[in-house]
Order: structure tokens, then sequence, then C-alpha cells
């Protein structure tokens, strides 16, 4: 690996944002800029930053990289650094999450970051999960600063070369405009740098190129080198933004869209009807303590016997759930309707993960959940061998168990007790 100042990149990087690359849309989109988190950095004793994304923002990368840059130039105000990251999951999660993980710590400003997983999210879903976040944040205080920071994947270098925002981030700019929010698309700034022969978007340690190489898998950037790219470029634009002129927030302005997820909302999985043989994982299993900052309690069943009943009130309800080797199927009837099959195992199931999903959209109005894991066995290796290798399944044990794993009710809308 070839090591590299990270301080000297910014220099080409401020070239690009100033217009130093003609073929290249600008990064940053300042909009109202930050009217608020400069000035409470410099006069108040503490300031809590979240950021709330997906696996991006879960490791210890850009996150932590412009905590410290902020630690180093507001010495004098103690900034708590919310890490709000949960991989593998998008803004549809998110929004649910808001309440518990976000705005319970009372932040003074919140970086979004989603782009890389909500790639395949369709336009008006992912409008109304961005719409709600930010409306639940200003909702609860509208002085709280935001920042959309967009990720990027090396699918998305065709559209970055010409200067195209990708599918989600173009989707976040409709919601980024109409609230006046600032917003980074930090891919520019990566592929231009590939462009250039500055590095290599995807590499290894092993197969040595002389360059640098942003990211391993072709997605997540590299702690020591590709986070560093993401981290320079945000500090530049906070620099940029640090001056400018903006307008104080009064009162929250009409939604982009009535239907947006801002009565998005998460409940223990306690608060459902459990019958039969669910059962709470005891708080010393191993599945309670890996995911102990993300469920209060687990519910677990493998019977069509067992039943969980839920009665809510709104439009739509889901499961904030676990994936692994022991999960399986669950069948749900809503209202008396037909009944749902949901297959809660993928290509990924040799580890477990939390995961969300969700029931299809409702009128409006009270409704009863009803659900049951289902017991027809699923081909779980055939599944497997479309990522895995047979030496990597090898285990084929671990997969006979089918359970189902419930850590928390999504509702958009509320319980009805």
């Amino acid at each position: 690996m070839i090591k590299i100042k990270f301080s000297h990149l910014l220099l080409p990087l401020i070239g690009i944002w100033l217009g130093g690359n003609a073929q290249t849309v600008q990064p940053v989109q300042p909009r109202n800029a930050l009217p608020n988190i400069f000035k409470k950095l410099q006069t108040q004793n503490d300031v809590t930053i979240a950021f709330l994304g997906g696996s991006i923002t879960n490791h210890n990368g850009y996150r932590v990289y412009v905590t410290d840059w902020l630690k180093d130039q507001y010495p004098k105000c103690h900034i708590n650094s919310i890490n709000a990251g949960v991989g593998g999951t998008g803004s549809g999660l998110g929004v649910f999450r808001m309440d518990e993980d976000v705005l319970s710590k009372k932040p003074d400003m919140v970086f979004v970051e989603f782009a890389v997983n909500d790639g395949g999210v369709d336009s008006l879903t992912l409008q109304h999960s961005m719409e709600g976040i930010v409306r639940k944040i200003w909702k609860q205080n509208i002085n709280t600063d935001i920042y959309f920071v967009y990720t990027c994947q090396i699918t998305n270098l065709n559209d970055l070369n010409k200067g195209k925002y990708p599918h989600s981030a173009m989707v976040m700019e409709k919601v980024a405009e109409h609230y006046k929010i600032p917003s980074i698309e930090m891919g520019f700034v990566v592929a231009n740098m590939v462009a250039a022969g500055k590095m290599d978007f995807k590499g290894s340690k092993t197969a040595n190129t002389g360059k640098p190489y942003f990211s391993d898998d072709g997605t997540h950037p590299t702690i020591e080198f590709g986070h560093h790219i993401y981290a320079d470029t945000i500090i530049g634009s906070l620099k940029q933004m640090v001056g400018m002129p903006s307008q104080q927030r009064k009162s929250l302005i009409p939604p982009l869209d009535e239907q947006n997820n801002e009565d998005a909302h998460n409940y223990p999985i306690t608060d459902a009807t459990l019958e039969g043989n669910w059962k709470i994982l005891p708080t010393t299993d191993q599945l309670s303590k890996q995911f102990a900052d993300k469920f209060q309690s687990i519910a677990f069943a493998s019977d069509s016997s067992s039943k969980l009943t839920i009665k809510f009130k709104g439009t739509q309800i889901g499961f904030y759930d676990l994936l692994g080797p022991t999960s399986g199927r669950m069948k749900a009837v809503i209202d008396d309707g037909k009944p749902i099959l949901v297959t809660r195992f993928d290509t990924y199931c040799v580890y477990t993960r939390a995961n969300n999903f969700m029931f299809p959209v409702l009128k409006n109005g009270v409704h009863t959940l009803v659900l049951t894991p289902d017991e027809t066995k699923i081909d779980k290796l055939k599944i497997l061998k479309s990522r895995h290798t047979d030496a990597e399944i090898a285990d084929t044990a671990k997969y006979d168990t089918q359970n189902v794993y419930l850590g928390k009710i999504l509702v958009m809308g509320e319980l009805v007790k």
C-alpha cells in the first residue's frame, strides 16, 4: 500500500469544487448551508453530531475522521459523535430508527448517508423515507442542521463520469432542494481521481498496481485510504460553508409529499401479543449480546402454532429482525386478507445480521396483523450456492433450523393497545 499524506489531497479536491474540471458537476450544493452548527461549536460547551447511515457510516472511517477534525478546530467545545450507522440497511429503516438512534440524543447536526444502500429503491419510496427523516428532525428542533452526504460504488462510475447523479442521489436531491439542505456527491471526487489516474477504484493488497485503491470490494472505502477521501471531501465542504450567508429556519415548511414517512415509529417486540411457543431470547444468549445495541428483546419461534398479533392504526407495518443461518419463513395475515409469505433467508445468511422488511401499504385506519412461523422447509443450500463455494458452506447442519427472529415492530402510525 502506498502511503499518502492526506492533507495533500485537499488541494486538488478544492480545485474541483471551484471548477477546476469543467467536465465535473460541482460536488457541493450548499443551498442554505449550515446556519447553526458553526455558531454552536464556537459558543456552546457541548455539541452533539449524529451520523445516520449504513455500513459506510458504521465503519470507523469518515465519521471518525470528520469528528476528529472538528475537535481539532473547536478544542473548547466537547463534541459528542453519535454512530447511527447500521450495515446493509437504507433510509427505509433509517426513518424508523430516528426516534431512538438519533432524536433521543438531541443532535445539533445530522449527517445522512444512504446513497449506496438505497441504490435499488424505487423513487417514491426513497423520497418518502428521506423526507420523513428531515421532518422528524425538524419537528423536534428546527435549529438542527442537516447535511446529505452521497457515497458511491463502482457501478456508479459510468453515471459519475458523465457528471450525472446516480439514481438514489437524484431522488435525495429533490428532497434536499425542497428543504434547502446542503448536499455533497462525493462520488464525483472519487470518479475524477480514478479518471485522472490518481487511484484505482477497486484493488487489493496482493495485486499491487503502484497506485492506491479506494475500495477492497467496489463499495466500502478502505479505512486507511478510501475513507480519508470521503473525510477530506466533507471537511473541504465544511470549510467552504463556514462563512456562507444562510437564512435562519423559523418553521417547518409544507411537505414535498403528504404521504412521506414522518409518522414512522418503532416499538419493542414485547408490545405484541405472543401466544403459543414464542419465546424471548435470554440476555445471556449470544444473539442477544451481539444485537443488544439494537434490540431490548428478541422474540423467536419456529412452529406454526405460535401466533403473534398486533393491532395498529396507520398505513403500514413491518419488522426490524434478524437474518442468518437459522432464520426461516413466516406467514402473515392482515385484516383477514390473503396470507402473505415472507422468507427471511438469503445468499448472505452464512452469518447473522440485523435487517428489516415492510408489508404493503394499506388504507389509513385500524388494522390487525396475525403472524405465524411457516414450517415449509427452505432449500437454504441452494440459495447459498449462488454466492458461496461448497467449502464455505460445508457445515450444513447449522442451516437445519428455521426460526423467526423479531426485534422491533415498525409502524407507519401507532400501535393500538
